[in-house]
């Protein structure tokens, strides 16, 4: 005769439901107040029913991610959450997260390694999960400037990532950073699989790119202001 096998995770949510059901309604009923049997019993029914139909939304998502960090080697403690709390995946869902990550590269740089080199073709967009790193451009052949610091939620690369252009300026880690790289590879995966988070990625960088822009306006005006005072 042939026997059927109950998954491990799908039979103790059945168990677990029969369980609570059982502590809401029979034995341990009459030492429970109203509103802990109504609980135990909504968790006890919830439980048996996605046992019985071997479907569960949070083992489902759950079990996904971990599909996704298998698929792409990112290590264990970065998290959904985690990410959420970078500047940079503000107003994304949890699914549209995990997708992301589906198209990162999980990379750590060591101190003053040079992550983008100015004037040398990358084509990658870069989320720093943590660390430092300096934006220095050229000014001589022999000498160079910072000109931003980054951390923890800021990107870069983004100007050689949407016009497929070699970087402007170069960026060096300050201290041992640690980066979510998408290549536009990636990226093109996403518009094909998801206009609309691809269109929110993009929105997100524009985004960035006017926070630049708005902070260098600035830089330039109080320079000619110095350089009226000056002159006078």
């Amino acid at each position: 005769m042939k026997t059927v096998e109950i998954p491990i995770d799908r039979g103790l949510r059945i168990l677990g439901g029969i369980i609570l059901i059982g502590s809401a309604l029979l034995y341990f009923g009459e030492f429970l107040g109203p509103i802990v049997k109504v609980i135990l019993f909504i968790l006890g029914l919830y439980s048996l029913i996605t046992g019985i139909i071997n479907y569960c939304p949070i083992v489902n998502l759950i079990s996904s991610e971990k599909r996704y960090r298998r698929k792409l080697n990112i290590s264990s403690d970065i998290t959904v959450s985690s990410l959420k709390d970078l500047a940079f995946f503000n107003g994304f869902n949890d699914d549209e997260i995990i997708k992301i990550l589906l198209c990162c590269r999980d990379v750590t740089y060591e101190k003053d390694a040079k992550l983008m080199t100015e004037g040398v073709e990358r084509g990658t967009l870069s989320i720093i999960y943590s660390g430092q790193v300096k934006v220095s451009k050229k000014i001589t052949e022999e000498s160079t400037k910072t000109i931003a610091d980054l951390g923890d939620g800021d990107i870069f690369g983004e100007m050689s990532f949407i016009e497929n252009l070699p970087s402007s300026a170069s960026v060096i880690a300050v201290r041992e950073t640690r980066v979510l790289e998408i290549d536009e590879l990636h990226f093109s995966k996403i518009m094909n699989e998801d206009n609309d988070l691809a269109l929110k990625i993009m929105k997100r960088i524009l985004h960035v790119l006017n926070d630049r822009v708005r902070f260098l306006n600035e830089q330039i005006v109080s320079m000619g202001k110095w350089w009226v005072k000056s002159r006078k």
